[in-house]
């Protein structure tokens, strides 16, 4: 809250009240007349479940429990809840502070008035929801990791650099940000590794944690994209192997998330729309320029 409103991103007096209305607290009895608890801690289910579990003892019994995990199946996350029909994942998008996408996760137990009330919610308070089926990583999350590994694949064979494959899947896809910028920008590295790793078995085994990725995650060294005013060069036949690379993992994607059925285009279209949008935010800051030379 405070690097937004040095950014501008919030006045000063709109921060102000914003913390005002923040109480921070280890203390669960804090919690005891909360009507909505959304768990936000790492992604380990031991972790999870501990909280659940005091959150259960703690709050009322008409407190609705959410989680914003960012990949795991609501299955998983609540199983030793008795009342699982209260129980939803929430997963907001980083910022979350501005990104209007949010994906709602209810597994079968779920209330379905609960499910509609959280989608009244949500666009109430200026939020894009969308309800999406449960699978690991959701409906979101393989697409955007689907693309940046399209990206690293490519520089993996030797097709391109990193800054020229970054900068035209960010050009092909009319992205704010190339995937690898992105990365750079939030430290999803090893999200996305842990992700891609699961996505093997559960989507196909396209998906993967290529050997480029594990050796970042590795070395935290971050990708070498762009920097601000930077301008990157390449060729039209590097920009042709990486654009249609791109759109043809595009178009697999989102085809093979929308057959899933947890999903529909619509809510898909919506929902990569305004997630590439909001990575425009980061484009004057953040982004270089680039230049077709023969």
């Amino acid at each position: 809250m405070i690097k937004a409103a040095e950014k501008k991103i919030y006045k000063k007096e709109e921060a102000d009240a914003i913390f005002r209305n923040m109480i921070f607290t280890t203390d669960y009895g804090k919690l005891s007349d909360a009507d909505l608890l959304i768990e936000a801690a790492f992604e380990r289910l031991d972790i999870k479940h501990k909280i659940f579990a005091q959150l259960e003892e703690t709050c009322p019994k008409t407190a609705i429990l959410a989680s914003n995990s960012s990949h795991i199946p609501p299955e998983e996350i609540f199983p030793k809840v008795k009342d699982k029909s209260r129980c939803v994942v929430l997963h907001y998008f980083f910022p979350a502070e501005r990104n209007i996408l949010l994906e709602i996760v209810p597994m079968k137990e779920t209330d379905p008035a609960l499910v509609d009330y959280a989608m009244k919610f949500y666009e109430f308070i200026g939020k894009a929801p969308i309800r999406v089926g449960s699978r690991f990583g959701y409906a979101v999350n393989p697409f955007f990791e689907g693309m940046f590994l399209a990206t690293i694949l490519a520089v993996e064979k030797g097709l391109a650099t990193v800054k020229q494959a970054d900068t035209i899947v960010q050009k092909t896809l009319g992205m704010g940000v190339g995937p690898c910028t992105g990365h750079n920008l939030t430290g999803g590295n090893p999200l996305t590794q842990h992700g891609l790793q699961q996505y093997t078995s559960i989507i196909m085994p396209w998906f993967r944690s290529p050997k480029i990725l594990d050796e970042r995650v590795k070395s935290g060294v971050p990708w070498e994209t762009a920097a601000k005013g930077e301008t990157v060069e390449y060729s039209q036949e590097i920009y042709g192997a990486i654009s249609n690379r791109a759109m043809g993992a595009y178009f697999g994607i989102a085809c093979e998330i929308v057959d899933s059925g947890i999903t529909n285009i619509g809510d898909l279209d919506m929902a990569i729309e305004s997630r590439a949008g909001d990575d425009a935010s980061f484009q004057n800051d953040e982004s270089g320029r680039h230049k077709e030379v023969p």
